[in-house]
């Protein structure tokens, strides 16, 4: 498939943070059914959020680990996923902020955000279930890429092999990320983070 570009991670425009309550078992995610939950929006709306069984979730590799949590590329019955999982001593105002950006998540379908499928719990902590975006970032892309060459570099034998990134596929990815972000303000969000790295990609170049 022809390379995508997709937005993750989004805050609201006001600032306001729209969770409600969460704890380190997730159990204030959990209805009756076991395939939704219900959370508060900043508003005092419920939302419903996505409950993934853990037993359907099988972790394959690391992919990323920060400072509050880390990210694995997981399989998901038949589907390749992304699962963002806080660390247990993770402070609570970060279990807050994953449970924000579940709630937002769950609310946008657009092709040039990443697909949010659910909330689960792994090893008694909240994670989140995403698209794998398998490609990497566009940060990744960029500085793997040669830089742009003169002319006379070939004449003087400086040549980079590596294949240089065409204007239309630049201007595709541009195009993408405006769309998403687009996506997001028509609906009263803002991102508020746009840089190379936070864009992900999938498919091939």
């Amino acid at each position: 498939s022809p390379l995508r570009a997709a937005m993750q991670m989004v805050t609201p425009v006001s600032g306001a943070s729209p969770v409600g309550s969460c704890d380190t078992s997730c159990d204030s995610a959990k209805a009756a059914h076991p395939r939704n939950g219900w959370s508060t929006d900043a508003d005092g709306f419920k939302v419903s959020v996505p409950q993934i069984p853990p037993s359907e979730l099988r972790l394959r590799t690391l992919l990323g680990k920060g400072g509050y949590g880390s990210v694995y590329r997981a399989r998901w019955e038949q589907t390749e996923v992304a699962i963002k999982v806080l660390h247990s001593s993770t402070p609570s105002e970060q279990w807050q902020s994953l449970r924000a950006e579940a709630i937002l998540l769950a609310e946008f379908r657009h092709p040039c955000i990443c697909t949010f499928f659910g909330m689960t719990e792994m090893n008694g902590s909240c994670a989140i279930v995403m698209e794998l975006l398998s490609a990497g970032s566009l940060s990744q892309l960029l500085e793997a890429a040669p830089a742009p060459r003169a002319p006379s570099d070939a004449a003087l034998g400086s040549v980079d092999d590596r294949p240089a990134l065409g204007a239309g596929l630049l201007g595709r990815l541009a195009w993408e990320v405006a769309s998403g972000i687009a996506y997001l303000h028509r609906n009263n969000y803002m991102h508020r983070d746009v840089k190379a790295s936070n864009v992900m990609l999938d498919g091939l170049l």
